[in-house]
């Protein structure tokens, strides 16, 4: 978890949710970082050369690790809640590139 010092105002949340892993960040208005995680998804080797991702991590299909988005997302979270910010998310607009 990489934090940087206090800040005030509005903070927008990114997610990126990648091959290997989620990564969720927080940024300033000015667009800032202000706090970012990684979560890494979890895959099944069944066998050599073959790697499935992990059926208990990924509920619904198109195939969507929401396991590990949540982990991100909420580690991210609890690292602004720690300190003076409370209340800083306004929304959260998904965005999918490819089969949307």
């Amino acid at each position: 978890m990489n934090t940087s010092p206090c800040v005030s105002g509005d903070l927008f949340l990114g997610v990126d949710v990648g091959t290997q892993g989620s990564k969720a960040g927080l940024y300033t208005r000015d667009g800032v970082l202000v706090a970012d995680t990684y979560a890494e998804h979890r895959f099944d080797h069944l066998r050599p050369g073959w790697v499935e991702m992990d059926d208990d991590w990924v509920p619904v299909r198109p195939i969507i690790p929401f396991h590990a988005t949540y982990q991100a997302i909420q580690s991210v979270r609890r690292s602004i809640l720690a300190g003076p910010l409370r209340e800083a998310f306004a929304a959260i607009a998904p965005l999918r590139s490819g089969n949307a």
